[in-house]
């Protein structure tokens, strides 16, 4: 049996995001009862008993009804007859869709950065496609429009040891400092 994906934290940081504001009706949603919703769009059902597709991502559009992705354990359900609230596309973050492992693995290029903390280097984040990554460090407090950042990517997040993300960091440091001696 495959290993069905877990978006715990993915859901608990959009109601994160979500609920900070929530007498603030139209800060984050467009919409009413028949919005144009298009596939790939965040929405929240209306109209609707409470299940698990109260805030999901559309799948597919069929004839008078969505396909959509519980936000909250990832099934699939065809839904008909309901309203939906578009989410703004401005709001919508990368680690929405992240799976409890994308997560983890996050957390773990935080701790190389932690763990080997240089103070002039942070991290600048991750991004995930597919089963690829691409880590990020930026230089700290450099706000012009190309701050100093190195990336290293890796063909599956799900291989990376622990050794190789503190190798990134030491060695951006390192080069960091032999930089510093040449100007």
């Amino acid at each position: 049996m495959a290993h069905q994906e877990t978006y715990t934290r993915a859901f608990n940081s959009i109601l994160s995001r979500l609920m900070s504001f929530p007498t603030i009706s139209d800060r984050y949603w467009k919409g009413g009862f028949r919005e144009q919703a298009e596939v790939g769009d965040f929405i929240s059902l209306q109209s609707a008993p409470p299940s698990e597709w109260q805030l999901s991502w559309i799948e597919e559009i069929g004839e008078d009804r969505y396909l959509l992705k519980s936000a909250m354990t990832g099934k699939l359900c065809w839904w008909s007859n309901v309203g939906l609230s578009v989410l703004k596309k401005d709001e919508i973050l990368n680690d929405f869709k992240w799976t409890d492992r994308q997560f983890k693995f996050c957390d773990k290029f935080r701790l190389a950065v932690k763990r080997n903390y240089d103070y002039s280097l942070v991290s600048g984040g991750v991004e995930f496609k597919g089963f690829k990554v691409k880590c990020y460090l930026r230089k700290r407090f450099d706000l012009s429009d190309t701050p100093f950042s190195e990336s290293i990517e890796f063909d599956d997040f799900r291989k990376v040891k622990a050794s190789q993300l503190n190798d990134f960091y030491l060695n951006t440091v390192k080069a960091q400092e032999q930089t510093k001696v040449g100007d």
